[in-house]
């Protein structure tokens, strides 16, 4: 490690290294996690002090005031991909790239691929604006205990992730669909208010990688049309999984209905995994995601371009640099919700004996080849992308309305579908990409 031993930011010779690291404060997990890196770091950099700052606005409130403000800007910042675009496009954050492809103890190639675009500002970019800290992709979370109330063995439980697939999520669907309705063992959702799935459809991962598995595309030449066939040809096929009885019409906000019975599987992510309270009515495992395009992300940390002015940079990249080590990473996948973003520690204990070393915990990492990035509006103007971001979660709540299908849609092509989602087209009708 770059070992600290004053700065500019220092009073004295002999003063303590200050780096400052903003975070969400809305969040306890990531001040938590935050502390962990800094408590490992300074033991290791006694010149070194960690300053952790919550912030509670909203993320684009937050960074703006920074801007405003030199002085309360942090020397490193937290951000994700979808999130830092716009500001390392104006220069709030800085390119890590030369100082990466100059450390020989960083490869960005054991790096997962879409994680690694993530970190660009655009889509014709090469520049690496945040160091990427985990690999963060949806999962089906499972409740083996309803499972067995509707009827499954232990052994064909344990047996769904042999050739796990589409079409074998959707014979598994209608199973549990089956048990639902006859009320087999309502003690334990099996009842007709449970539904199989829980598919989180106000959450762009989710969404967004089934509208792509469908054949759905958002963005093409350079604009936005929520219209076009492809994608009404997608929404359908996500109305055929709520008018079948395999997800819930209304989208659910919270892993609320896995914890209460109400669903026996849940499409989450890792830092989710934690906060799961315990309880005897619910025994967890994971399945891959069975579709053909999963949509990915990650978060990480940019240093500021006023790290840079202060003196900081190298300090600042020093503690990033730990945080992406491979020790940094064990401390960080020890807490249970962050998978390494290092494919080299993809079998690693750390992270895949959490709560029980038995589960399957590899379907965090299976398949990096269907991978696509979550960042799809990275091209366009921050206050573009926010009003695109905006305008997909509107459609896609329409998406999930059964009145949106009256009898005989498809006969009449999607028209009241099309109707409730013009408004949103209309939107953004004008907005093109930068790039």
């Amino acid at each position: 490690l770059f070992t600290a031993c004053g700065g500019t930011n220092a009073e004295g010779g002999n003063e303590k290294i200050k780096i400052t690291v903003s975070v969400s404060g809305t969040d306890a997990s990531e001040g938590a996690l935050m502390q962990r890196w800094k408590t490992a770091y300074e033991a290791k950099n006694e010149n070194v002090t960690i300053g952790i700052k919550n912030f509670t606005s909203d993320y684009t409130q937050t960074m703006m005031s920074y801007v405003q403000s030199a002085k309360q800007m942090p020397d490193i910042m937290w951000t994700t991909g979808e999130k830092h675009s716009p500001w390392s496009d104006a220069g709030a954050f800085i390119n890590l790239k030369d100082m990466i492809e100059a450390d020989d103890e960083i490869d960005l190639s054991d790096f997962y691929g879409e994680i690694v675009r993530a970190t660009h500002k655009n889509s014709q970019d090469d520049g690496i604006y945040f160091m990427p800290r985990d690999y963060n992709k949806c999962v089906l979370f499972i409740n083996k205990v309803m499972f067995r109330a509707a009827g499954f063995t232990d052994a064909e439980i344990d047996g769904l992730k042999d050739g796990w697939n589409y079409e074998k999520f959707i014979e598994t669907c209608e199973r549990l669909k089956v048990a639902m309705k006859a009320n087999m063992n309502p003690d334990l959702g099996i009842r007709e208010n449970s539904v199989p799935v829980d598919a989180r459809m106000d959450f762009n991962a989710s969404y967004c990688s089934f509208v792509y598995h469908y054949g759905g595309q958002f963005v093409e030449d350079g604009g936005v049309n929520f219209l076009s066939d492809k994608n009404i040809n997608a929404y359908g096929e996500i109305f055929n999984l709520i008018d079948n009885g395999y997800i819930a019409e209304s989208a659910k906000k919270s892993s609320a209905t896995f914890t209460t019975l109400s669903a026996a599987m849940y499409i989450g992510v890792r830092p989710a995994l934690p906060g799961l309270p315990p309880t005897e009515k619910y025994d967890i495992d994971f399945l891959p995601l069975p579709l053909d395009t999963i949509g990915v992300g990650c978060s990480g940390y940019a240093i500021t371009n006023v790290a840079k002015s202060r003196g900081n940079e190298q300090y600042a990249y020093d503690f990033l640099k730990f945080i992406v080590s491979e020790e940094g990473q064990k401390i960080g996948a020890e807490t249970g919700s962050i998978i390494p973003v290092r494919k080299s520690m993809a079998n690693d204990s750390s992270w895949t004996s959490y709560k029980n070393a038995g589960l399957n915990h590899a379907a965090f990492v299976s398949a990096p080849e269907k991978d696509f990035n979550l960042s799809i509006f990275q091209d366009f103007d921050a206050d573009d992308a926010s009003l695109l971001l905006d305008s997909l979660s509107g459609v896609m709540a329409q998406v999930i309305i059964g009145s949106n299908y009256p009898d005989g849609y498809k006969m009449n092509g999607y028209q009241k579908l099309k109707g409730a989602i013009q408004p949103y087209q209309n939107t953004v009708a004008t907005l093109k990409a930068k790039y």
